[in-house]
């Protein structure tokens, strides 16, 4: 139960915080906006792990791949962020947009992890798709048609 209230938890806040991010665009540039987001959430973990879970800290036994992975996700939120401080949206909208972005970035995650790294046939039905965007087969269907 615990985790499930985690959970929901983080999805109440993660949309919040971008909802700050894109009303901190307005003023601050988005690397500033990132490196606050890194660091205050480092300088709130960071005395909780040390606290709560001192004795099960562990070194990863491949570091260049960790530092390959955060700078693979440094880079991800500076993306997002700049895509979220152009945006042309009232602020009364900010919500609605990020439930958009966060709700397309999954299905155009694995479209572009299956075009690139697996050998196989996507089919993908939507009325949106008219021809392939990679070497895969999209049907396409409209709706009640």
């Amino acid at each position: 139960m615990k985790a499930i209230i985690f959970n929901l938890l983080a999805w109440v806040m993660l949309p919040i915080m971008d909802g700050f991010a894109k009303y901190l665009s307005a003023d601050l540039p988005v690397l500033q906006i990132t490196w606050a987001r890194y660091f205050f959430t480092v300088a709130f973990t960071l005395p909780v792990m040390f606290f709560f879970y001192n004795k099960q800290l562990v070194w990863s036994d491949k570091p260049k791949l960790q530092i390959l992975r955060g700078l693979i996700l440094l880079s991800a939120n500076v993306c997002f962020f700049y895509s979220i401080s152009v945006m042309i949206s009232p602020l009364a909208t900010v919500p609605l947009s990020l439930a958009l972005i966060f709700r397309i970035t999954p299905s155009l995650c694995a479209l572009t992890a299956t075009c690139i790294f697996i050998d196989s046939k996507v089919q993908i039905t939507s009325p949106f798709f008219t021809e392939s965007p990679c070497s895969t087969e999209i049907e396409t269907t409209l709706p009640g048609i």
